[in-house]
């Protein structure tokens, strides 16, 4: 009997550890589903700025950064010029437009989806994309992302950012918005003379290729223009051989699930 009981004992952690094993392929396989929907096309930019962030990605002190862009004042205060501020605002949305989608999403999914609640998700991705946020920060009471700076909803708005930073679709947005912004952080945001992306390479998965010039380009002296030029195809390069790895990785991958 004490032997039985023993032997009972030590299957109890072989099968947390298996369970925690499914748990985890599970969650990449969920992964994975994301990237196979986010790598139909390659796009490489080339821009240089005045300096460059050495800060690691956190989604939260991202998610932070990102919604901060809606707030009063925010660009009297970073001394942000008027024709950047449309490209910060811009920034803002596309991180709205995917809480909203997220949203939208999760209801059409649910057993018994309330077309109520999906025309009002509907509704409010029209709003953004008609009325857009003022740059001074007036439609801030139409913002529907959680505000991290609310105190009055401050338990009930982390609770839902907690749940959007483990999202891997928000969080694989919130991560491209962070670079963008950072992009635009590099630049002098005080000087209406704005970072330009002088080469951009685009290549869908079909063969397409798509590559465009900034005619300011041709304006620099020829051993700046000939170095942007190499820059820019050396990253083009590089990015295409990582990016079909990555594709056959998947590729792969899936075969071995069905297989």
């Amino acid at each position: 009997m004490l032997a039985k009981d023993s032997n009972s004992l030590e299957s109890q952690p072989n099968q947390g550890t298996a369970g925690r094993a499914k748990d985890l392929l599970g969650k990449f396989v969920d992964t994975v589903g994301v990237i196979v929907r986010d790598i139909t096309s390659l796009e490489v930019n080339t821009i240089v700025v005045s300096n460059i962030s050495g800060s690691k990605f956190n989604p939260w002190q991202s998610y932070y950064n990102i919604y901060a862009i809606s707030e009063p004042n925010y660009f009297a205060s970073k001394n942000i010029v008027s024709d950047l501020e449309e490209r910060y605002v811009n920034i803002f949305l596309q991180l709205e437009r995917e809480y909203i989608y997220t949203l939208l999403t999760k209801e059409l999914e649910s057993p018994s989806p309330k077309a109520q609640v999906v025309q009002g998700y509907r509704s409010r991705l029209k709003y953004i994309d008609e009325n857009r946020l003022n740059s001074d920060g007036t439609k801030a009471s139409q913002i529907a992302l959680p505000s991290p700076f609310d105190q009055e909803s401050q338990v009930e708005n982390y609770q839902k950012i907690a749940a959007l930073v483990t999202d891997d679709k928000f969080v694989l947005t919130l991560r491209k918005v962070s670079e963008m912004k950072a992009a635009l952080d590099g630049g002098d945001v005080t000087s209406e003379n704005v970072d330009t992306i002088y080469a951009q390479t685009i290549i869908q998965l079909d063969g397409d290729i798509i590559t465009r010039y900034h005619r300011d380009l041709f304006g620099l002296k020829e051993s700046d223009k000939d170095l942007i030029m190499k820059v820019h195809n050396d990253g083009v390069v590089s990015g295409e051989k990582q990016w079909r790895e990555v594709i056959d990785f998947l590729i792969n991958f899936i075969k071995g699930i069905a297989s």
